[in-house]
């Protein structure tokens, strides 16, 4: 039977995955380097909170230790600095993400790509 602090592990991997995603999506619309870093922490937080709740649900005997890797996970996600990218977004488009486009170098270089392929 799985133990129900599995269950809280869970729900802060999926929310250190949900804010990484978010970082990223933030970023690929504005390219501001503050979410990129996040972005980047991102990655690292979510494997240690994949690993802290892989040690819950494998070694219940350790699942303070699996718990505090997640919530190590959820605190150094939250600390990154970052830019202000909204300007009068509702709630749910904050939590999703969803800015205004800026001019996005990493999208001009796709353009250039895709042109000289067609080339």
């Amino acid at each position: 039977m799985i133990h129900y602090f599995f269950y809280i592990a869970l729900f802060g991997l999926i929310v250190v995955i949900i804010l990484w995603l978010r970082d990223c999506r933030i970023y690929l619309r504005t390219s501001f380097l503050g979410y990129r870093k996040a972005a980047m922490y991102g990655i690292g937080c979510t494997a240690l909170s994949i690993w802290g709740a892989g040690m819950v649900y494998l070694y219940p005997n350790y699942d303070i230790l699996g718990l505090a890797c997640v919530l190590i996970g959820l605190y150094i996600q939250g600390k990154v600095e970052r830019e202000s990218a909204f300007t009068n977004q509702s709630s749910w488009e904050r939590f999703s993400g969803k800015t205004p486009r800026s001019s996005n170098p990493l999208k001009k270089e796709l353009d250039t790509l895709k042109k000289k392929d067609k080339k």
